[in-house]
């Protein structure tokens, strides 16, 4: 969509901006595309896509550099969780639905062990795998 300007009236992202490297640059380029009344709609997953060995999202313990060097090219997720996508590209959230969480017994085994940008996150948010957004304000 780069390059458009007030083009189209609704955009919809399926599990997909969990994949993109410049995710507030893309959601910017979307809100330039959508007309002054349009809207977007996004389906985020932020399961792992099957590159932990054992718990879920154990690719969250990864220290931030060695993930982002091994995976960067590979359009795995960006592992950003929740809590970044409410805020991505300075967008208020007017809906958010949850879709799927994982069990507080998954999320426990998690907790001990995330990178350190995911330490403070409140374990309600860490287990969130699956959820819509709809962001206020996006043309």
């Amino acid at each position: 969509m780069s390059g458009k300007t007030a083009r189209y009236d609704v955009i919809i992202s399926r599990a997909v901006l969990e994949h993109v490297d410049q995710l507030d640059a893309t959601l910017l380029n979307i809100r330039q595309a959508l007309r002054a009344d349009g809207g977007s709609l996004r389906k985020v997953d932020l399961k792992s896509h099957g590159l932990e060995p054992y718990p879920p999202f154990d690719f969250l313990s990864w220290p931030t550099g060695l993930y982002r060097m091994t995976y960067s090219r590979k359009g795995l997720p960006n592992r950003r969780r929740v809590d970044k996508c409410r805020r991505a590209a300075g967008l208020a959230t007017k809906k958010l639905r949850l879709v799927e969480v994982l069990d507080l017994e998954a999320v426990n085994a998690i907790r001990p062990h995330p990178a350190s940008e995911f330490r403070d996150l409140e374990p309600s948010l860490l287990g969130w795998q699956r959820f819509w957004i709809e962001p206020t304000n996006s043309a």
